[in-house]
């Protein structure tokens, strides 16, 4: 591991090109941070990576990108690259989109509305700790933890599936 007075080297995959370019100046500005790599999507990222002589420590990771979306994408980082630290960096709030990264190797979850603080806060937690957990990530997984699976699905869902476990046909079903 670098020591913790080095230079932070990011990489950021992000469909919306204004976004990424904010994001790095800001981090530029902040200091301790290097943006040595940008992408659009998975697949340049992922293409990006593979000629890169210096891959960075921690990537940035959009969930919503065209190609190859936030899931697919930190699946193949962790898989190809497992030094590298993922954290998404998202507006999306549902439980499958945090489940879905969390479950692919990512080491952060964050909201796009975050302030410049908790960034630089979270990307140095990343780099020196191997994660960092948001208050709102700690909300989300404690209300999936505490969700009753009973409000995960409708009441013509449940019957579907009771009724599927049995020992009739779809068409008996049906």
């Amino acid at each position: 591991m670098k020591p913790m007075n080095s230079t932070i080297r990011i990489g950021i995959a992000d469909d919306h090109q204004l976004f990424v370019k904010s994001v790095s100046l800001l981090l530029h500005a902040i200091g301790g941070f290097e943006v040595v790599l940008e992408a659009a999507n998975g697949h340049a990222l992922m293409d990006a990576l593979a000629k890169s002589n210096q891959p960075p420590d921690i990537i940035l990771l959009d969930v919503n990108m065209p190609l190859m979306n936030g899931i697919e994408t930190a699946a193949a980082l962790i898989k190809t690259y497992p030094l590298i630290k993922v954290v998404a960096l998202s507006m999306n709030t549902d439980d499958i989109s945090l489940i879905g990264m969390i479950r692919n190797g990512c080491c952060a979850y964050l909201m796009k509305d975050i302030s410049p603080a908790e960034l630089q806060k979270a990307l140095q937690e990343v780099h020196s700790k191997g994660y960092y957990n948001s208050e709102n990530m700690q909300h989300n997984m404690h209300k999936l933890m505490t969700q009753n699976t009973q409000d995960l699905f409708s009441e013509k869902e449940l019957q579907f599936i009771k009724l599927a476990c049995s020992d009739d046909t779809y068409r008996e079903i049906a």
